[in-house]
């Protein structure tokens, strides 16, 4: 009984290897590629579609061309010279210079185009507005007012076209500003404490002056219009302040270097000389006239001051202590007043 199971089970294990291959011969079987079919033989006879001996296709370079109206079956348009669209108006060439006798700058220029007339909103429109330098714009016949902005330097003139080419030059009448720092300390770029702004020179009736460059940057060229400009530099948040009038003229760069003379000053109230600063103390700092220079409160309080003598007062538990102290130009350190 036990052989006839052994061999039945034999018998049974053959058959489902023949019938069923292993799991990895399947999984191999799946990843074939199933070949594509094949291309069916063209039917017997003569070939259909295909064009007889000797015809040669129309519209090629030493062949004839197509009859008027394309031929029988023909599409409209299909063998037709593609046109380019032909710009409207009259060609206009601008140019721009820094002064009257330079060459025509090659960057840098912004130019606008406007309609004379303005609009029902007061505006001017805009009727073409590029980045070259040397454009050549089309312009209907008409009256247009040209504007050409170089940095923050820029003039507008009135121009009419009267259907024929034009040219156009425009004098700037511009030059540049770089402006350069000094701190005492090598510094080649600009601190996160220190700001420089250029200003008009010109005050209006309440003694303001206009703001031209918010935050200047250093070894930069600011392009400018000629004339005389207002230097204001910052150095931390106290006194150390630098004004100065620098002069731009035509076609040239002026450079200017900013000198703070001032240091970093940190205060200390201490029981002893190199002791500990003590906390939860006010601090004023005033000048040999009694002007508040700066206020704060805190143990290490550091003030950035010009160059000068100053007066050190601290507050502390009710107590008063004062210490005159000289600031010296690129100078750091550190005083200390004495709680006594």
């Amino acid at each position: 009984m036990f052989f006839a199971s052994l061999k039945t089970l034999l018998f049974l294990s053959l058959l489902a290897a023949v019938i069923w291959p292993g799991a990895a011969q399947a999984q191999e079987i799946d990843q074939r590629l199933i070949p594509p079919a094949p291309i069916p033989s063209a039917p017997p006879g003569p070939p259909t579609s295909v064009l007889p001996p000797g015809t040669v296709l129309p519209g090629q370079p030493g062949f004839p061309a197509l009859p008027p109206g394309g031929g029988p079956g023909a599409l409209p348009g299909l063998n037709a010279p593609v046109l380019q669209e032909q710009p409207s108006g009259s060609p206009l060439r601008l140019s721009a210079t820094l002064t009257e006798d330079s060459a025509p700058l090659a960057f840098g220029v912004v130019w606008r185009v406007f309609g004379a007339a303005p609009g029902e909103d007061g505006e001017h429109p805009l009727v073409e507005k590029t980045d070259q330098a040397t454009p050549v714009l089309y312009l209907p016949p008409g009256d247009y007012i040209v504007h050409a902005a170089y940095g923050r330097a820029h003039t507008a003139e009135q121009l009419t076209m009267g259907g024929a080419a034009a040219e156009k030059n425009v004098n700037l009448n511009a030059g540049g500003l770089r402006l350069a720092l000094d701190l005492g300390r090598g510094e080649t770029a600009l601190p996160q404490n220190v700001s420089m702004s250029v200003y008009s020179s010109e005050q209006d009736e309440y003694g303001e002056r206009r703001l031209i460059v918010p935050r200047a940057e250093l070894n930069k060229v600011i392009r400018l219009e000629v004339g005389t400009y207002h230097i204001y530099s910052q150095y931390g948040g106290a006194n150390a302040v630098v004004r100065a009038d620098v002069k731009v003229e035509p076609g040239k760069i002026t450079d200017a270097t900013v000198v703070h003379h001032a240091s970093v000053i940190t205060l200390k109230l201490v029981y002893e000389p190199g002791g500990e600063a003590l906390a939860n103390t006010a601090w004023s700092v005033l000048t040999p006239g009694g002007d508040v220079v700066s206020e704060s409160m805190g143990a290490f309080p550091t003030y950035i001051l010009a160059e000068g003598e100053y007066e050190a007062i601290a507050r502390h538990e009710g107590q008063i202590y004062n210490r005159t102290f000289t600031v010296e130009p690129g100078i750091d350190r550190e005083v200390e007043l004495l709680a006594r």
